[in-house]
């Protein structure tokens, strides 16, 4: 129970704390593509796809991020939220 004037954050739709199992998103690579029409949602130092992978799946999605896709360039790497 809260307490009056505790605030309570909703938890991120999709995800579920006490799930067991690894349900990873399954992805798709496309070679020389981009999509800079859909806004940037977050970035990353890295080019490593696995690190960029495991982050959709537990930091953004803990912040209510859902990534539909990643953009790697030379340098970082660009989370965009979006669906097919």
């Amino acid at each position: 129970k809260t307490s009056p004037g505790e605030i309570v954050k909703p938890m991120a739709r999709g995800f579920d704390p006490l799930a067991t199992g690894d349900a990873q998103t399954e992805w798709e690579k496309m070679e020389d593509c981009d999509c800079p029409s859909i806004d940037n949602v977050a970035q990353a130092d890295t080019t490593d796809v696995d690190t960029l992978k495991k982050a959709c799946e537990t930091q953004l999605k803990r912040k209510g991020i859902e990534v539909g896709v990643f953009v790697v360039d030379d340098r970082r790497a660009y989370f965009k939220q979006c669906t097919r």
